[in-house]
């Protein structure tokens, strides 16, 4: 027996009708305002229902992490340690470390101290990050007549921002007396150089991977070893202003992407000879020098892509090989400039002038 889906009274066979209220008569499969039945199809399956929570967790997520990571909290740290110099003590060997740190690295006169470092931290961290947002060790050990003195400066915990919302800094200064085997590197950050008169490197490693890598070194700098620097992302430069070297040494100046600079000016001799290697893989080199006739150059260059430009003053051959007019001298220089895809340019000048 039927009865009116609307008020309910009964009706009779085949009625099109209630007599009682005039509805139609339907049979909907499911009445207004009661719920289904468990199975009946209602448009959403389990697939549906899934992909909505999934959905709704992975968005959730999202912006929980963008918040968490933004540079929300303000930060400014500060942190100065120092490596006393002890007794007989007359070398240092320095590694330096860091994930995320920019390296300003000079020489002084430290008054009873081998090495001072400075770390400063400006900008801001994601809400949930430790108090300092760095992590910095220094340990030093003594081997004989030299210090030996590890640095790392590191990340503190995972709440960093994700738009580079934090500079870190580490200012380095080295007792000049001292000499110096120097190793620095960073995953993130520029690395910079100065060293000045009396300075002696045993040898110099400057490494950037995302980030510069410059050393300036200028008269009274005394090289005993070989010199690296090089970047993956960035640049590499050179200044060469009058240095002495013992014996034969290595110069190495490259960059992965980015460009090279070189500048050489010696107008004494050194003591020695240098090969200095100068390269990219995508970028440009430049390269220039002015030497003096106690000085002798030679200077080889190659590209892939990329032509050769030369502006010459007492140096002559073809752009591949030029050779200062007075090559070999009691001093020389052997170049080798290089780039996979870019132009190479060279401004070499070798001036007449007096033995020093």
């Amino acid at each position: 027996m039927a009865y009116c889906w609307k008020c309910g009274a009964k009706l009779e066979e085949n009625a099109e009708y209630c007599h009682v209220c005039g509805t139609p008569v339907r049979t909907p499969s499911v009445r207004p305002g009661v719920p289904s039945r468990p199975g009946a199809r209602t448009g959403w399956t389990p697939v549906h229902t899934l992909a909505v929570v999934l959905g709704s967790i992975l968005i959730v997520g999202l912006i929980a992490s963008v918040f968490f990571l933004l540079p929300v909290q303000p930060v400014n740290f500060t942190r100065f340690e120092q490596v006393p110099s002890q007794s007989g003590v007359n070398a240092i060997n320095l590694n330096l470390t860091a994930d995320v740190a920019a390296f300003n690295i000079t020489f002084g006169d430290l008054n009873g101290n081998a090495m001072t470092l400075n770390v400063s931290a400006t900008g801001g961290v994601g809400a949930f990050a430790p108090s300092e947002p760095l992590n910095i060790t220094v340990d030093s050990l003594r081997a004989g007549h030299a210090l030996l003195v590890d640095a790392w400066i590191g990340r503190n915990g995972t709440w960093w921002p994700l738009f580079g919302g934090l500079k870190v800094t580490c200012d380095i200064q080295i007792e000049r007396s001292l000499n110096v085997t120097l190793n620095v590197k960073t995953s993130a950050g520029d690395v910079a150089l100065v060293a000045s008169q009396g300075v002696v490197f045993e040898s110099l490693d400057l490494e950037a991977t995302t980030g510069r890598a410059d050393a300036t070194i200028s008269r009274g700098v005394v090289l005993d070893g070989a010199v690296v620097v090089q970047s993956t992302t960035g640049g590499s430069s050179l200044n060469w202003d009058n240095v002495k070297v013992r014996g034969n040494v290595s110069v190495s100046v490259r960059t992965t992407t980015g460009g090279v600079g070189v500048n050489v000016t010696q107008d004494s001799l050194m003591a020695g000879n240098v090969t200095l290697n100068a390269g990219a893989v995508t970028g440009g080199v430049d390269f220039s020098t002015t030497i003096h006739d106690s000085v002798g150059m030679e200077v080889n260059s190659s590209t892939t892509i990329g032509g050769v430009d030369t502006n010459l003053t007492g140096f002559s051959g073809s752009k591949s090989m030029i050779q200062s007019d007075d090559y070999p001298a009691p001093s020389n220089f052997v170049v080798t400039l290089s780039t996979m895809t870019g132009g190479i340019s060279i401004k070499a000048d070798c001036e007449p002038g007096q033995h020093m």
